[in-house]
Formats: structure tokens, C-alpha cells, sequence
């Protein structure tokens, strides 16, 4: 499984699209790609923070701001347009 997994801000439930299934995914979360880092792992306080620090690939996302909050959101709706959708990650 090659994924991104992001906590929906509505219910702060983590959701995980698979990216395996496009090429253009690949190019970029793929072993080589610039965003390998955030596959297989919670990316949501990195994506809000625009960040590829280690560090921010832990932790939640209760502390973001507005700002880092609307970033978020815009990365749900980018992934939900470009990437299947393969389900939710439950306790």
C-alpha cells in the first residue's frame, strides 16, 4: 500500500487515499518523489504546516491554527479530486 493518510477536520477521523493507482502519484510520493516523507504516515499536521520536517509527522491536529486548518482543508479536497479513495482508519 502505497498511501497518504489525513485527519478529515470535520471529525478529526484520519482518512487515507491510495496513491498507488496513478502514475502522477507515484512521481510524487513514490520512492523518488519530493513527497515520499508523508506515505504510510499521518500528514496532516505536515500538510498544514507546509512542512518536511520529521517532527511534524507526529502529533495532532488539534493545535493548528485557522490558517494551517484552511491549508489542511485544501489538501482534503485536492486529494479527494486527484486520488482514489480507500477508506478510514479505525481504532
Amino acid at each position: 500500500f502505497l498511501g497518504v493518510c489525513l485527519a478529515s477536520l470535520a471529525d478529526l477521523t484520519p482518512f487515507c487515499f491510495n496513491l498507488l493507482l496513478l502514475h502522477q502519484g507515484m512521481e510524487f510520493y513514490g520512492p523518488e518523489g519530493p513527497y515520499n516523507l508523508f506515505t504510510g504516515k499521518d500528514a496532516s499536521r505536515a500538510l498544514a504546516k507546509m512542512s518536511f520536517k520529521p517532527e511534524d509527522l507526529a502529533g495532532g491536529i488539534d493545535d493548528l491554527s485557522q490558517s494551517e486548518k484552511d491549508i489542511l482543508y485544501d489538501w482534503e479536497q485536492k486529494f479527494k479530486m486527484k486520488y482514489k479513495y480507500v477508506g478510514d482508519i479505525v481504532d
